[in-house]
């Protein structure tokens, strides 16, 4: 049920009833919304790794104006997105670090252009910031343009991360806690439940619900369509540039465990004294363990050791691996949407390391061996690389294998694994335009297309020296084709070329550029000179 009440000087500030009590939002520019509104019960205390229960009742009316808290978590101050350059193209894409924290913060965000009996499309986003950090408020993934424009509702979770949410627990005695290396994506199911009981009364068709994600959001995504608990509760999922093909074993998780365990002088037996810890002793202690973790990681690619504690292949919460050694048969029915931009490693790889950008031929040779490749097999990537770029130099080659490596290639294999289910179709992307910043130093880097999946360019002028038309333009076409696939389980329409879905002999492909065009397997030759690594797409 929907009420609204009149506030001097303001738009209406509508007023829901929702499962657990009243929420009153806010009406902006034809949006109403709804901020920090519980779906989810506290998760501190005696709570903390348990999976969370419903939210409690309230009595009255719950102003839901403010955002909530951010899930707790360190801003990641020695990361990528504490280099200036980088600060300066993520400004008004990344989480605002002065906003309070708390492990009590199961809230949703929901944007609609009406608490009517619309049964409009639901988007449900998983922010990204691997499993460790992030939030969904913040410029880039604001869905007040996305649902206005495109007649959907948004909804935007917080959920528990890093060590809240994945500390592994399932290889102690204590029955309780052997789904605690998954509650954080059991956060987001107890949300796509409250989904399905609530959204309703703010216009939106819980039988109509897409997943969607970036990055670490991508990967939240592919967890969630190997859930069984989450079957039925989504219809739609996108993948962007975080394929998640797989997640951590028990024994990894267990010894990444114990080294939080070791930091805060505990014996794993000692769980009582573990629930009454401070959170930032606990979060402390999980930074202890990464330092300890990260020299492990030197073999595979920088930033690693920020999926130390994410979801377990526990054999409850998470049965097998999301899309390995196949796509998840639960899921065979959900359409898919994948994709990445074709640069991704000139933000994820390079954004710790400036010297990346000015390699010598005998760096890019360690760089690439820094993958795991033997020096014959790392010869043989950079001379097939090569040949095809000829006025490359060794870091643009570096870049070109380093972003297949770490994003391209699993998102094809992701595809054809969906594919050959035979069940509902994938659609695959390749985002291509370019920064213009810094003289386009960082290209279509990773997370570039958010702002315009959003349809928030105007949140995003850190990307770009100069205002263009053509940027709107494609903004335009890509929420539409976001909010069309949340409709109907097709991303394509009349602004955008036929888009046939994905399919192994053909590999159709829309390139998002300033002109968008579908071209069958693009990369081809790369792709066949990776072939074999690590999943031989």
């Amino acid at each position: 049920m929907t009420f609204s009440r009149e506030v001097p000087g303001q738009q209406t500030a509508p007023i829901v009833e929702t499962t657990a009590g009243k929420v009153r939002g806010s009406s902006a520019r034809g949006v109403q919304i709804f901020r920090g509104v519980p779906y989810g019960s506290p998760t501190s205390g005696q709570r903390r790794f348990l999976p969370a229960e419903k939210a409690v009742p309230w009595q009255g009316v719950r102003d839901a104006v403010e955002p909530g808290p951010l899930a707790i978590q360190m801003a990641p101050v020695d990361g990528i997105y504490a280099q200036g350059e980088v600060t300066t193209l993520f400004r008004g894409g990344v989480p605002n670090w002065s906003t309070p924290m708390s492990e009590d913060c199961l809230v949703a965000t929901v944007w609609t252009p009406a608490c009517d009996n619309g049964k409009r499309p639901v988007m449900l986003h998983c922010h990204g910031g691997a499993f460790m950090y992030g939030t969904s408020e913040n410029g880039w993934t604001d869905g007040s343009n996305l649902a206005r424009k495109q007649d959907v509702v948004v909804v935007a979770v917080t959920h528990r991360l890093g060590v809240f949410g994945h500390l592994y627990l399932g290889h102690l005695p204590d029955e309780r806690y052997r789904s605690s290396g998954n509650v954080g994506l059991l956060d987001i199911v107890l949300a796509l439940e409250w989904v399905r009981d609530n959204i309703v009364a703010f216009g939106g068709d819980p039988d109509n619900v897409t997943i969607f994600g970036e990055s670490g959001g991508g990967s939240k995504v592919s967890v969630l369509l190997a859930m069984p608990r989450a079957k039925g509760l989504f219809h739609k999922a996108i993948v962007e540039s975080g394929p998640g093909l797989r997640m951590l074993l028990p024994a990894a998780a267990a010894r990444h465990t114990q080294l939080v365990f070791d930091a805060l002088q505990l014996d794993p037996g000692q769980l009582d004294k573990l629930l009454e810890l401070p959170s930032k002793v606990i979060l402390a202690a999980m930074y202890k363990a990464l330092k300890v973790i990260g020299p492990q990681y030197e073999t595979w690619y920088r930033g690693s050791w920020y999926h130390s504690f994410a979801p377990v292949v526990d054999g409850h919460a998470l049965p097998e691996h999301p899309f390995d050694p196949r796509a998840p048969a639960l899921s065979r029915d959900v359409p898919l949407l994948v994709g990445t931009a074709t640069d991704e490693a000139h933000l994820t790889v390079s954004g710790a390391d400036e010297s990346l950008f000015s390699l010598s031929d005998i760096a890019l040779k360690n760089e690439v061996q820094a993958f795991g490749l033997d020096a014959p097999r790392a010869d043989e990537l950079i001379r097939g690389y090569r040949s095809r770029r000829a006025d490359a130099s060794p870091s643009e080659v570096f870049f070109a294998i380093a972003s297949d490596l770490t994003f391209r290639l699993d998102a094809i294999v992701k595809a054809e694994r969906k594919a050959m289910q035979a069940g509902a179709p994938v659609y695959m992307y390749l985002f291509a335009l370019e920064s213009t910043a810094f003289g386009g130093k960082y290209r279509a880097c990773h997370g570039v297309e958010l702002p315009f999946v959003f349809d928030n360019l105007a949140s995003a002028d850190g990307l770009w020296e100069k205002p263009d038309d053509r940027r709107n333009a494609l903004a335009e076409k890509v929420s539409r084709a976001w909010a069309t696939f949340a409709r109907t389980g097709r991303p394509g329409h009349d602004g955008l070329p036929a888009w046939p879905a994905y399919h192994r002999q053909d590999r159709a492909t829309m390139i998002f550029d300033t002109t968008c065009r579908v071209v069958e397997d693009p990369g081809r030759e790369d792709r066949l000179t990776m072939s074999g690594w690590p999943w031989n797409p």
